[in-house]
């Protein structure tokens, strides 16, 4: 299961995690993480599973892994999000906020810090998504973790692009470099929204050149949710070059 999630085969990896599952001792302290992955890679194959987060996070919580709890409290306020359910996605956002504020500096806690900040940036709260977005750079960067310092530069340069700041292309520019190596995963959405900062100022070629970039990497992964939205930009890019 851990090699197919690193593939991004995630639809392998939930039936590994939930066969491996079905033969791990109940009453193993490790097992509620096994739940966390199982139920995040059923999420990021498109199969939904916010019963299986919320079930993890709650027994991560009872084992006292708040940090790993926080984890599938940002999942669920993504699921949300992409739900159209904004005010419940807050909601968990918040929570994994405060499930890591006291804790020191670790690859999770980066993670959620970064989701934070993206989930500031997309509803427009641009300097608290910048502020958070560089605590987390700042922490991927002393931890090397060049797939969350790819993660957090989109959110910060697209905030610094939605305040005026042109110089946040170059963030995107630099977040879709590091990750075209270190995760190409996230590279889907670094040319995602660098496409559509390219929009907003009127290049609509480059934002079409971009979104089939990632149109093309979100079919060669297989991720559901990405084909979807991508999908539905390369309409919207049609209409606004009058096609």
């Amino acid at each position: 299961a851990d090699r197919s999630a690193s593939l991004f085969a995630f639809g392998d990896a939930a039936r590994h995690y939930a066969a491996a599952l079905e033969l791990w001792p109940a009453d193993d302290p490790a097992r509620p993480k096994i739940q966390l992955e199982r139920a995040r890679t059923y999420y990021l194959a498109g199969g939904g599973g916010v019963d299986l987060l919320e079930d993890a996070r709650d027994r991560l919580l009872d084992t006292g892994e708040l940090v790993l709890a926080a984890v599938a409290e940002i999942t669920i306020a993504e699921a949300q999000w992409h739900f159209g359910e904004l005010d419940r996605s807050a909601q968990h956002q918040r929570r994994a906020a405060e499930l890591v504020e006291a804790a020191p500096p670790s690859p999770s806690k980066a993670f959620v810090l970064s989701n934070v900040s993206r989930f500031h940036m997309l509803a427009g709260a641009n300097e608290e998504a910048i502020r958070i977005g560089r605590a987390a750079l700042s922490m991927a960067e002393d931890l090397r973790l060049d797939d969350l310092r790819a993660h957090a530069l989109n959110n910060i340069g697209s905030a610094r692009v939605h305040l005026g700041d042109r110089a946040g292309l170059a963030d995107l520019e630099r977040s879709i470099e590091i990750s075209t190596v270190a995760d190409p995963f996230e590279s889907i959405r670094g040319y995602g929204n660098l496409g559509s900062m390219m929009a907003e100022h009127g290049d609509l070629d480059r934002h079409a050149e971009l979104s089939g970039k990632a149109l093309e990497l979100a079919k060669h992964f297989g991720i559901t949710e990405a084909i979807r939205w991508f999908d539905g930009e390369e309409v919207t890019a049609l209409f606004w070059r009058g096609r």
